[in-house]
């Protein structure tokens, strides 16, 4: 295939939606779990460098897909950015960890700003079933 016969995203598209869904699950949940925090995969992953073959099934799924990848994480990485500056939410991202290893430290009380206490109420918002592992007390999972 060549680049032009690949699906590219349109970041007028992409936008509202992404921001339309983060509104909606703000407002579901606000009140009992409070603010929303944006956990984001890095682009490399310590564990690809420990297991070379860590998802390595993803590259070829990819390749036959008629997406533009380049242009879709330019436009993730793009609203990302936007989110962190201009929107009410934490954006949390740190150097060669998945989102999950962001929210399983967060879940554990080992968050960032190190404010999170065991009794205070976390929601997962995830329909990803490896974090049943995290469920604990106060900790609640919404699957969408």
């Amino acid at each position: 295939m060549t680049a032009s016969k690949f699906t590219s995203v349109d970041m007028d598209v992409i936008r509202p939606a992404v921001l339309n869904v983060l509104r909606l699950y703000r407002t579901k949940f606000v009140s009992e779990f409070g603010e929303l925090i944006l956990c984001c995969d890095d682009r490399k992953s310590w564990r690809k460098e420990i297991f070379p073959n860590y998802k390595a099934s993803r590259k070829k799924t990819r390749a036959v897909a008629p997406i533009d990848w380049d242009n879709l994480y330019e436009c993730l990485n793009q609203l990302k950015e936007e989110l962190a500056e201009w929107f009410p939410y934490k954006v949390i991202q740190v150097d060669k960890a998945e989102a999950d290893d962001i929210i399983a430290q967060y879940v554990n009380g080992c968050g960032s700003d190190g404010k999170r206490l065991k009794q205070d109420r976390t929601l997962i918002l995830s329909s990803d079933k490896d974090f049943v592992q995290l469920h604990q007390f106060n900790v609640r999972q919404y699957s969408p």
